[in-house]
């Protein structure tokens, strides 16, 4: 539970709290290449305040950041029209204005697969069994 990145890190799992923290106090959302953010469906205060600043966040920049929202119950047109909007800022013309679009993706359910649960006691043996 320690911060645990560096110059080389290149994927940083973070809770939505912690997400929301860093990216308030660095006002942008420069130096995040994707932001996936899961489970948007359950509406936490967390949730709910980080999906407004990172629309704002792609609003107000030229960022190239992509965003994913994920989840097996939200209503995606919903969450779609939310985000679908054009970039604020000082353009000659609107029509010359970026517009960042939402693309929704469906993925096919499928079967689920199957899971096996490892102990770390059961590790030593597969490692010497020669892996997982």
């Amino acid at each position: 539970m320690e911060h645990q990145v560096s110059e080389s890190t290149l994927l940083t799992y973070l809770t939505t709290g912690c997400l929301l923290e860093a990216l308030v106090a660095k006002k942008s959302l420069e130096g995040y290449t994707h932001i996936i953010i899961d489970e948007v469906h359950e509406r936490d205060e967390d949730t709910d305040f980080l999906l407004l600043v990172v629309r704002k966040f792609l609003r107000h920049t030229r960022t190239t950041t992509k965003v994913f929202l994920m989840s097996v119950t939200f209503d995606a047109d919903k969450f779609g029209q939310y985000f679908n909007s054009p970039v604020i800022g000082n353009f000659p013309f609107t029509s010359k204005r970026p517009f960042r679009n939402a693309p929704i993706i469906e993925v096919e359910h499928g079967e689920p697969h199957d899971i096996r649960v490892y102990y770390s006691e059961h590790l030593q043996k597969l490692e010497f069994l020669g892996g997982v």
